[in-house]
This record gives C-alpha cells, structure tokens and sequence, in this order.
C-alpha cells in the first residue's frame, strides 16, 4: 500500500508539472468559481490555504 500510495503521488506530482501556466491559472479560476457556487467560506471569517509548491493549485485567488 505504502508503495502505491508513493506511485500515486509522483504520477499526480509529474501531471501537475506538465500543465502550462495558463492552464493552472484556468484551474484556479475553476477552484474559485466552484467555492463562490458552494459558498464554503462565507459562514467564516478566517480560512487557512497554502502556498503552491512543484506545481500545485495555486490558491491565490481565493485569498483575493
């Protein structure tokens, strides 16, 4: 388990990797559309995210 786990990661680590700039910035486009749709942070007042590293969504637009 602990090597399919190992196996999954880098596969999804190598994917992220291969998207161009624009097309993560779509993606955090969609993550921020999808947030406002199901209004997840309206009922607080503080959110936690974190900083994108090797490729991952940047959260950035939700911040904003």
């Amino acid at each position: 388990m602990k090597e399919e786990s190992k196996k999954l990661r880098l596969q999804l680590r190598e994917q992220r990797r291969a998207l161009s700039g624009a097309e993560r910035q779509r993606a955090a486009e969609q993550l921020l559309m999808q947030c406002q749709k199901a209004r997840l942070a309206e009922p607080y007042q503080h959110i936690g995210v974190y900083a994108a590293f090797d490729g991952e969504l940047d959260p950035q637009l939700l911040v904003e």
